[in-house]
């Protein structure tokens, strides 16, 4: 099976209608976009963008600005519908894989606690 990982946000419409069209499955990005191909989606790169928003804030109104700040899987600024708390209602076909699921949840725990490195690529 072909899958493809769509990366353009708010245009991957067509990627998910031509993986519709041909039986191959995608990944989305950013937010789940599950629903706009019922079955052809399988999860979802987000961005919590919330949570890089509220900690600037907070960061600004002490005072503090400048410098770079990340926010990956143990500041909860990123992740997948796999993660979330209402996967099962996401309308991801990952939703029906409760051993995939536990899967990348494994792989989460072991990334924030350190026993799986995630290279970093801007550090080349």
């Amino acid at each position: 099976m072909d899958v493809i990982a769509a990366a353009a946000s708010g245009g991957n419409q067509g990627v998910f209608e031509a993986v519709a069209a041909t039986g191959a499955k995608a990944f989305g990005v950013d937010v789940n976009q599950c629903g706009q191909s019922a079955g052809n989606v399988i999860d979802n790169v987000l961005k919590h963008v919330d949570v890089a928003e509220s900690a600037a804030i907070k960061e600004i109104a002490a005072g503090r600005t400048g410098g770079v700040k990340v926010y990956g899987l143990a500041e909860g600024g990123v992740g997948v519908n796999a993660l979330e708390a209402g996967v099962a209602s996401s309308g991801c076909t990952v939703a029906s894989s409760p051993d995939v699921i536990a899967k990348v949840k494994q792989a989460r725990d072991d990334i924030v606690a350190g026993k799986i490195t995630v290279a970093d690529p801007l550090k080349g």
